[in-house]
């Protein structure tokens, strides 16, 4: 808590972990230590946003059970990630986000909704005045 660094093992860092920094580091009044895990959580989902621990990190964010978050940026910089990295999934990233929005475990509702007219949006974009694919 006493420096904005930190570490888990195996060199990765867990969205989740850095979220609590966050939090912890508002709490105390450290703003430099909070802007720096703000920063390294935008890092953090930008880089392979579609792996199981991103999404679960995702989750935890903008899900069911997100309110801890809720007046902090995290949620919307963690929705705004997925959405803008969603063009580039691979097949196997594509059926991991998939199954996370059958279970209705990634987004909560509100999230979901945004979600929806994103995705409507883009689709629309893509296919502006030609018929979509039947």
């Amino acid at each position: 808590m006493y420096t904005p660094y930190c570490s888990t093992s195996g060199g990765g860092r867990s969205l989740v972990l850095l979220a609590e920094m966050y939090l912890l580091a508002k709490k105390y009044g450290r703003k430099d230590a909070a802007t720096t895990y703000w920063s390294q959580c935008s890092n953090t989902l930008g880089y392979e946003p579609f792996t199981d621990e991103n999404l679960a990190g995702v989750a935890a964010l903008c899900g069911p059970d997100s309110s801890r978050y809720v007046d902090t940026p995290l949620p919307n910089t963690a929705f705004e990630s997925v959405c803008s990295n969603i063009q580039y999934t691979d097949d196997r990233e594509r059926e991991a986000l998939k199954n996370k929005l059958k279970e209705g475990s990634i987004f909560n509702a509100t999230f979901l909704r945004r979600f929806a007219v994103e995705m409507l949006d883009s689709f629309l974009m893509v296919y502006d005045g030609k018929s979509p694919p039947s």
